[in-house]
Parts: structure tokens; C-alpha cells; sequence
């Protein structure tokens, strides 16, 4: 009867291991929860003119330049989607105090397209119904980072002298 009762016990803690390690956990893989890429690698007097270099080697577009601030911020439009245009936002971070440390962070805004349809609808039938909301947002929305997420990684290999830590989306 015991044996019976441990192996019960035994096979329900199995199930739950393998389900917790089936599921993945944002904070054992290091994933970021809002399309957000955060990285941080150590810093050289030249870090940020180096990540300048990059981004406009990268076709981003530097409308933000607080150098004398250690920040800086650029851009790059991509290609309109089915679902609309997109732009690469990375931002690069060298704080004077204590200056050791290189922050850097991507996210790409998709804003919404036209949306496809039929010019001229054929008329409905009786009263149109109350529309429903379906929660779906109509202005820019933050997606995975992709590719930009990848540029931003390129400026920490490139410009910093080792990565510290990285958080993906």
C-alpha cells in the first residue's frame, strides 16, 4: 500500500518538474516581458563614438546626440509590412559617473497601414449591429525587436569591452 501511495507521489512531483521546466520562465532565460532588448557591456573612452559609427553603418539615423551627457538615440524606418510601417529605435547610454558601464537598449514601434478592403461594399441588409469592441489597438505598438535587437547587440560587441548581461525579448 505504501509503495503504491509513494509512486503516486513520486510520478505527480515528476510531472511537476518536467511542466516547470518545460515552461518558460522570463527571468531564468533572460527575456524581457515588453519587446524591449536591454544589454549593457563595459565601457571605453570611445564607446560612443564608436556606437555612432555603427548605427550609421546600420543605415540608423542619430537624432538625438547628448554626447557631453553620455546618450544618445537613433532610428531607422523599415519597410512597410502587411500590417503597416515599422522603426528601429536603439538608444545608447554612457553615464559620466561612473562612466565604466555602456547601457543599451532597442524596440521597434509599428504603426498601423491602411487596411485592406473592398472600395465599394455591396449595401447590408436591415439595421448594421452594434460594434463590439475587440481590444485591438489601433495606434503604434510596440513588437519584437528582431533585427534591431541584433544591431544593438552588434554596438555592445563592437564598442564595449565585454557584455555584462543581455535581456531579450
Amino acid at each position: 500500500m505504501k509503495s503504491a501511495g509513494l509512486r503516486k507521489c513520486g510520478s505527480a512531483l515528476f510531472v511537476a518538474t518536467a511542466a516547470a521546466c518545460a515552461t518558460p520562465n522570463q527571468t531564468r532565460t533572460g527575456m524581457s516581458p515588453d519587446y524591449v532588448y536591454r544589454g549593457q557591456a563595459e565601457a571605453t573612452l570611445t564607446s560612443m563614438e564608436c556606437a555612432r559609427r555603427t548605427l550609421t553603418r546600420y543605415d540608423y539615423e542619430v537624432w538625438w546626440d547628448g554626447a557631453h551627457e553620455g546618450a544618445m538615440r537613433a532610428e531607422r524606418n523599415f519597410g512597410g509590412s502587411q500590417s503597416g510601417r515599422s522603426r528601429g529605435l536603439i538608444t545608447v547610454n554612457v553615464p559620466h559617473d561612473p562612466g565604466t558601464v555602456m547601457y543599451v537598449t532597442a524596440e521597434r514601434i509599428e504603426s498601423p497601414g491602411a487596411v485592406p478592403g473592398v472600395l465599394n461594399p455591396p449595401p447590408r441588409p436591415g439595421p448594421m449591429p452594434t460594434p463590439v469592441p475587440t481590444g485591438r489597438r489601433l495606434g503604434p505598438q510596440r513588437v519584437n525587436p528582431g533585427e534591431v535587437a541584433n544591431h544593438a547587440r552588434n554596438v555592445l560587441r563592437q564598442c564595449g569591452m565585454r557584455i555584462l548581461s543581455e535581456q531579450r525579448p
